[in-house]
């Protein structure tokens, strides 16, 4: 990896933003969070709007139950993912 493109990754990696303006990124446009479940229920408001890195919003957004569109991921690696198949079917996928 060239010293410009590990400083990228480091930058990237230290990259803070509210839940609201992740959802924006082009990574988890389509996503949608049905039930914030990785968000802390108490403090929800505070809980939201804390500057998370890349991770940590993936983090808790694989925590949280997910609406994707048709062709999107059919999972991550925890959490409940909402997806709908061509046919516009519903599938629930538990990891």
């Amino acid at each position: 990896m060239t010293s410009k493109v590990k400083r990228y990754w480091q930058i990237i990696k230290r990259e803070r933003k509210s839940a609201k303006s992740w959802l924006k990124d082009k990574e988890f446009k389509e996503l949608t969070i049905i039930e914030p479940t990785g968000w802390d229920p108490i403090n929800f408001v505070e809980s939201w709007n804390e500057k998370l890195t890349r991770d940590e919003f993936r983090y808790r957004a694989l925590m949280s139950v997910c609406k994707l569109p048709p062709g999107g991921p059919l999972r991550y690696n925890c959490g409940v993912i909402i997806k709908y198949n061509k046919k516009g079917k519903c599938v629930i996928c538990l990891n």
